[in-house]
């Protein structure tokens, strides 16, 4: 049965806490993690945008893998969750070996690469389920739910020295993995009100009730601070601006040439930097309407907020906002509701999957500067371990 057959779509975004309308993954299915270790020492050494494309990559090339047919999946900024049928798991794994391959040699960089069965999982009495959040006419994300998806996610990550959930090096075959369609072409994405939010809330409640309304508060609470969705989106069209430094561009042509040498990342390199050149003084000079057409989409089929048993969201806003929400959230955490993490930068970074420009088909990953959603896990973990949170940057209370 086709994904688009078996899982509901739900059009409005504060629906997606609806658990009623989740609905059970099949239990032939697996949950695939990938996630860049040490992510959060590579981020700290500057290399974000470097975490960010590799997680990035391991997205397309699972999506190339599976020839058109549907993968879901949910971007964590330095890796992603997916949701695999059983006939594309194969192709999946050994894309993600591919990635990982890649992500060790172009940037030394380690993509750690797990596989949980569901039915194993629900087995041992987790629960996975999914739904279909319709952002755009072109986007539909994963929604998932369950305690399942947590705990695959420990298994995956669990240190020892023979966990059977993690692929081995020697379980990939000998392709290099396909990454046509990964962009990394935009500016980092300034703010308009002061900073950008990265932000991740995870309910404490046993109860699917009581996690349904935590989630729809904290929903509630945003809307109350920072307004309709079109005051707090990170994105739009006036701020979009192309890349104007070669180096920018050098992320991307590492991953699109892999595994080829120096002589191919230069002729890429220059050639990609150059057509962008072009493209952008069209654009600005002559006005096209297809200029303005893509950008608008862009915006639109941009994944700013999702939900994979834990609320993810990127917001622009200004710190008095900011201070107010992490009152909220803390009061909920003390009260044991739930836990977050927040993280604030000064931009939003954006990595593109393009398939077709034409027709509208291209998506965009969005995470904050700095490695936003990387250093927002880290301080949920922190108090979810009783340990002090690291502090905001900058701090709620500096100028904006």
């Amino acid at each position: 049965m086709p994904i688009s057959d078996a899982f509901p779509i739900i059009d409005e975004f504060g629906e997606v806490f609806d658990f009623a309308r989740h609905v059970a993954v099949p239990s032939d299915w697996s949950i695939v993690i990938s996630d860049v270790k040490g992510s959060t020492q590579a981020i700290e050494a500057g290399r974000y945008k470097e975490v960010n494309v590799v997680g990035a990559s391991s997205i397309i090339a699972v999506l190339n893998s599976a020839k058109g047919e549907e993968v879901p999946y949910v971007f964590g900024g330095d890796g992603a969750t997916f949701l695999v049928p059983s006939h594309l798991r194969e192709s999946s794994c050994q894309a993600l070996l591919a990635a990982r391959k890649m992500a060790r040699k172009a940037f030394g960089l380690d993509l750690r690469v797990g596989v949980v069965p569901i039915g194993e999982l629900r087995a041992k009495g987790f629960q996975v389920k999914m739904a279909r959040y319709r952002a755009s006419d072109f986007l539909v994300q994963a929604v998932l739910s369950g305690d399942g998806v947590l705990a695959a996610e420990k298994l995956v990550k669990d240190p020892g020295p023979e966990n059977p959930y993690l692929l081995r090096e020697d379980e990939a075959g000998e392709g290099d993995g396909d990454f046509t369609g990964l962009e990394c072409r935009w500016m980092p994405v300034k703010n308009q009100n002061g900073e950008t939010v990265s932000l991740i809330a995870m309910s404490l409640a046993q109860d699917p009730g009581k996690a349904q309304e935590s989630f729809r508060e904290v929903l509630r609470k945003i809307e109350e601070i920072y307004g309709r969705q079109e005051r707090y989106r990170p994105i739009s069209e006036n701020r979009l601006e192309l890349a104007s430094k070669m180096s920018d561009y050098l992320a991307e042509s590492k991953v699109r040439v892999f595994p080829g040498g120096r002589r191919s990342l230069w002729i890429y390199l220059i050639k990609t930097y150059w057509i962008t050149q072009a493209a952008k003084w069209a654009w600005d000079r002559l006005g096209l309407p297809f200029g303005k057409r893509y950008k608008k989409e862009l915006v639109a089929n941009s994944d700013y907020r999702k939900f994979d048993g834990a609320l993810r969201m990127i917001l622009d806003g200004d710190s008095g906002q900011r201070a107010r929400l992490r009152d909220f959230l803390e009061e909920k955490f003390q009260d044991g509701e739930l836990v977050y993490g927040i993280h604030s930068s000064d931009h939003a970074l954006m990595t593109c999957l393009i398939f077709d420009r034409l027709l509208g088909k291209h998506l965009h990953l969005v995470d904050g500067g700095g490695g936003g959603y990387a250093q927002a896990a880290k301080r949920l973990k922190e108090k979810l371990k009783g340990k002090p949170s690291s502090p905001d940057f900058p701090p709620a209370n500096s100028p904006a």
